[in-house]
């Protein structure tokens, strides 16, 4: 049933009501799988037995089976239909498609020899490609052209043919290269703190889809840069040029209406706001990424995870009901156990919120969500204990605390000596002064004030990231508590 589920819940209401009207009219053999199908309008979800017995008054066997087959396939046909095609929204995807299959058709006409037909269909094809930049559709058509006039054609022309598919087989290896790079890149930005040396890497990895993009001026090889980029400064907290890269990455979008699906769009609108938001400026960051959320379903993945950026908004807005019921939303978000590191992440964010509210033990009880997110190297897990120290203090849980602070020296140690990692060595020295007063903080005061001095200078040359892992800072709850 978890098919037919899955492709009901993407009909929309004309779709359903021309089923309903085919069942209706059916013949009687489909009387059954009409009936299924009211079944599932009615009560959504259920297991196979619940409708067998509806329908059989027995339990589910090789009857039921058969007509919940039907069912699936009549579905799959209203999903893959030709006038379907136009529901997604982009008209370059509407094209794309429509020419997948006219180059099927093309082919199936030169396999029986209908030259004229087929060659008449490919050009077509190659017209419909050039117009989208459509560079894979585009090589498939001219190289099906040039393998059928493998016979035809005089040397001469052919070998001026093979040139020219040679040119644009090559221009297709370098987009594929360059949208390769940007996923690989991406994929580390966005889920790995990276070391100064990992971070070149990356950097020269950019810089080559930035010359392919020159190059082959590509729009989505355009596209695949401005990201990048976008990724890149705000790993390294740039956010001046990433704004401008943003704007840059949001025009191509809009210019290009026929191209970009909503998902870009989208993405265009979530950088901005996560951008706006670290320049702190909060009414153009929620600004942004509403637009983006009206862009997705709500069951979507990207949904769930556009909604961060809208929790971290209401957080450094001190809105923090309506971060409790942005969390709340998102545990129960159909996608939330997709991964278990977003799921731990929404329950560390839970954690930060009850501390700010001073609910001490249900944010410690929280973090015991979290602990997938202990195998990071770089960071998370270091702030995770943190704040866990913290809490442990604020309970009064002193000797737990003690442990906890000799237990952290071995990750410390761990991380890399580059310089993005200052920070944490400076952290690390406020719980050692502080765990030798024995968390007395008038006592601390005269040690721990040169230590936060050194932070705020820090600071004043690298800007806290909001659209950072941690949430919970250490030096700023030392300041509150020093007399």
């Amino acid at each position: 049933m978890e098919l037919i589920y899955d492709i009901y819940k993407k009909l929309n209401n004309q779709e359903i009501r021309q089923l309903k009207q085919l069942f209706g009219t059916a013949v009687f053999e489909y009387e059954k799988v009409g009936l299924l199908f009211e079944l599932v309008t009615q009560y959504p979800e259920k297991e196979e037995d619940f409708y067998a017995q509806k329908i059989y008054n027995k339990a589910a066997d090789n009857t039921f089976r058969v007509t919940k087959a039907r069912l699936k396939k009549i579905l799959e046909n209203v999903i893959l239909n030709d006038k379907s095609l136009t529901g997604y929204g982009a008209e370059i995807i509407n094209q794309q498609l429509q020419l997948k299959k006219k180059l099927l058709q093309a082919e199936i006409m030169l396999g029986r020899g209908a030259y004229k037909a087929g060659r008449n269909l490919l050009l077509q094809c190659i017209s419909t490609a050039k117009r989208y930049n459509l560079y894979q559709e585009l090589f498939q058509a001219d190289f099906l052209r040039y393998r059928y006039e493998n016979v035809r054609a005089s040397s001469d022309n052919y070998g001026i043919q093979s040139e020219y598919i040679l040119s644009l087989n090559n221009t297709s290896a370098e987009i594929n290269k360059a949208l390769t790079l940007h996923y690989f890149t991406s994929n580390l930005l966005l889920n790995k703190s990276l070391s100064h040396d990992e971070l070149k890497i990356v950097r020269s990895k950019i810089d080559i889809i930035g010359e392919i993009a020159q190059e082959t001026r590509h729009p989505l090889v355009q596209n695949a840069h401005y990201l990048s980029e976008i990724y890149y400064l705000q790993t390294i907290g740039d956010y001046q040029q990433a704004y401008l890269f943003n704007r840059q990455y949001l025009a191509l979008v809009q210019e290009n209406p026929a191209y970009y699906t909503k998902p870009r769009l989208a993405n265009a609108y979530i950088q901005i706001a996560q951008v706006a938001l670290q320049l702190e400026k909060m009414d153009e960051s929620e600004k942004n990424i509403e637009m983006a959320l009206s862009l997705f379903s709500p069951e979507e993945m990207n949904y769930l995870v556009s909604m961060e950026v809208l929790f971290r908004i209401a957080f450094y807005k001190n809105d923090y009901n309506k971060a409790t019921e942005l969390i709340a939303k998102a545990l129960k978000h159909p996608q939330i156990f997709a991964s278990k590191m977003l799921n731990a992440q929404w329950n560390y964010f839970a954690a930060c919120v009850f501390f700010q509210k001073k609910e001490y033990k249900t944010s410690l009880r929280q973090l015991n969500e979290v602990s997938i997110l202990l195998s990071d190297k770089y960071g998370k897990n270091i702030y995770i204990r943190m704040l866990e120290m913290m809490l442990l203090f604020e309970l009064r849980l002193l000797d737990t605390l003690d442990s906890k602070i000799q237990n952290i020296r071995p990750f410390m140690q761990k991380l890399p000596k580059e310089q993005e990692f200052f920070r944490m060595e400076l952290l690390y020295k406020l719980l050692q002064k502080w765990h030798k007063t024995g968390y007395d903080f008038e006592i601390a005061r005269k040690s721990l004030l040169p230590v936060l001095e050194n932070l705020k200078q820090f600071h004043a040359s690298h800007a806290f990231k909001k659209t950072d892992f941690e949430l919970i800072r250490l030096d700023l709850w030392m300041e509150e508590k020093l007399p």
